[in-house]
């Protein structure tokens, strides 16, 4: 199954709906923002699966290309962010759209 993020709103609201879980080291953020995104793969049948610790846990899903054997693309990454600092002019949990 693939996933069609190709109608821009669509993708700004599923990357807002991920800004705006604060997923801070040290919180229980992580484990919500993993749950959220396994969710998400499970609505569009994307087989998925935790790995790593209880509560801090990585999603781990592949999605297959459409034509051949071609190249393998990795992203790797972290679910975590550092504590909020002051000084912003909108909030960081929010996915606010300027300009």
């Amino acid at each position: 199954m693939t996933m069609d993020l190709s109608n821009i709103n669509e993708t700004i609201k599923l990357l807002q709906e991920l800004i705006k879980i604060p997923s801070i080291n040290g919180t229980d953020g992580e484990y919500k923002l993993a749950k959220y995104i396994k969710i998400f793969l499970d609505k569009h049948k994307i087989m998925s699966k935790y790995i790593g610790q209880k509560n801090k846990p990585n999603v781990l899903f592949e999605l297959k290309g459409t034509e051949g054997d071609g190249r393998i693309l990795l992203l790797n990454t972290h679910l975590d962010t550092v504590p909020v600092q002051e000084g912003w002019k909108y909030s960081p949990f929010k996915g606010v759209l300027k300009g």
